[in-house]
């Protein structure tokens, strides 16, 4: 090895370091800043706990929340509020005035089921609220997790995909109506639309104007682009 080269490795060499001393040293000083914490917020410090729904409809007392699951589809609207679509979880016992439970949809305390309800945590109260729980009477969007979601404040929120049982997956597309609080399908055809294949668990982002996708599993859990 010539001595040039030596010689420039170690030029190299001091540049960095000097350079990343340089970083270190204008790094600000941790012990200014406060290091954030987790902090519980709301519900049961238990496991399998299933959903808890006011079926009076008033709910005075606040008491609803959603039972355990994974693979819900969560967006955050633009007055800080989070929606929660689906996943695969418990579902619901109701309850009356007294507390009383008198509905306890869950098979057993070990059995997951997917999910199709919607509900809304508001940021500001600190509370859940079931927005939508499913009807078998009404053109809802299939029980499902790993669904991707979208939306506009106010106006609406978008559902797209997902995966089912059986090693299912969609690619149908559901807009729940925050004026009506009605679900409406939206329909395409393949003739005159393009449109990407049935996925889920897919990387997405919401923009205000647009939901972009990437990636996925397909049916029977194979990966798609």
């Amino acid at each position: 090895m010539s001595s040039t080269l030596i010689t420039i490795r170690w030029i190299l060499f001091l540049l960095c370091s000097v350079i990343s001393a340089h970083l270190v040293n204008s790094l600000p000083k941790l012990e200014h800043y406060e290091i954030p914490i987790w902090t519980w917020v709301d519900g049961p410090d238990i496991i399998n706990q299933t959903s808890i729904i006011d079926i009076n409809g008033n709910n005075q007392q606040d008491r609803e929340y959603p039972g355990a699951r994974s693979g819900s589809a969560v967006w955050q609207d633009g007055n800080g509020d989070v929606w929660m679509f689906g996943g695969e979880g418990f579902d619901r016992k109701d309850v009356d005035d007294n507390d009383n439970v008198t509905i306890e949809t869950s098979i057993d305390d070990d059995s997951t089921e997917l999910l199709n309800s919607l509900w809304k945590f508001d940021m500001t109260k600190h509370i859940w609220k079931i927005i939508y729980h499913r009807n078998h009477d009404d053109d809802i969007p299939t029980a499902r997790h790993y669904a991707a979601v979208c939306g506009v404040t106010d106006k609406f929120i978008l559902i797209f995909g997902g995966l089912g049982y059986s090693a299912a997956a969609y690619s149908d597309m559901w807009l729940f109506d925050l004026q009506s609080f009605k679900w409406h399908q939206l329909l395409f055809t393949q003739s005159s639309d393009i449109f990407p294949e049935a996925r889920g668990d897919t990387v997405y982002w919401c923009t205000r104007e647009s939901l972009w996708i990437y990636g996925g599993l397909g049916r029977d859990r194979k990966s798609v682009v």
